[in-house]
């Protein structure tokens, strides 16, 4: 390149801001601790019989904090599976009650909510 009297070519300067660029603030999380291990019960009903009427299982469930729902006070948790048991872990979605456990009943936690506002007042 010398000989010729040429530079070799330079690469283009980078674009400099004069203020950091703002990050975007991420909503808080629903429940205390990120990744928190959680427990709650479903219940499922059974088709209503004459003179017998609905019967409803409990089912104790198990599983992880995924992230927050776009449901106010909802979020969404993956389930616990035993190892070799076949069966896949799936999501969940999950609303928060007012002392932080959780269920997938959404009315029970509006009202859990709304009993533990009014007991703060």
């Amino acid at each position: 390149m010398k000989t010729h009297g040429k530079s070799p070519i330079k690469a283009e300067p980078k674009i400099r801001f004069r203020k950091a660029i703002p990050a975007a603030k991420l909503p808080a999380p629903n429940v205390a601790k990120p990744f928190k291990r959680l427990r709650w019960t479903r219940r499922t009903y059974s088709e209503c019989q004459p003179e017998v009427g609905q019967e409803c299982a409990e089912t104790a469930m198990r599983g992880q904090h995924w992230s927050n729902g776009y449901v106010a006070n909802s979020i969404w948790a993956i389930t616990y599976t035993e190892y070799g048991s076949g069966i896949r872990p799936r999501f969940v979605k999950l609303y928060v009650h007012g002392d932080g456990s959780v269920s997938e009943d959404w009315s029970a936690a509006k009202y859990s909510r709304r009993e533990a506002n009014r007991r703060a007042a």
